[in-house]
């Protein structure tokens, strides 16, 4: 299931089967600190208390590199964001630069997704034909 999270009162959601997901990716566009203490922080607090799924946190940085301000500002809510839902175990967020994306983001994406399939793999599960 991919949750996005983008300034948005409710949870668009996108399931592709009626089964429950057991792997959830959350996507995450803000630039306010205010904005994720008290409108995401909660919601994915939510989402994660759930020991039966995986999760990952995608953030989307909508900062131009020329804006040291949005910059430095998008640099602390990530920096909170991992404090806040990585460990040291597992680092469960990873960041996207819209304007001047690192060269390495699809390869920490690609090794989350596989972290979440073997755990979720190795987890026993109640499976239905």
């Amino acid at each position: 299931m991919v949750v996005g999270i983008d300034r948005a009162p409710t949870w668009p959601t996108i399931s592709l089967s009626s089964r429950p997901s057991r792997i959830h990716s959350i996507i995450s566009i803000f630039l306010d600190l205010d904005e994720f203490k008290t409108i995401l922080k909660p919601r994915l607090k939510l989402i994660v208390q759930n020991d039966e799924r995986e999760w990952f946190i995608v953030f989307v940085s909508k900062a131009h590199p020329n804006n040291d301000q949005a910059t430095k500002l998008s640099n602390k809510v990530y920096a909170k964001l991992e404090v806040d839902f990585s460990s040291k175990k597992r680092e469960r967020c990873c960041k996207f630069d819209l304007y001047s994306a690192e060269e390495t983001f699809w390869e920490d994406l690609e090794s989350k997704i596989m972290e979440c399939i073997r755990n979720t793999l190795d987890k026993p599960h109640e499976f239905s034909i």
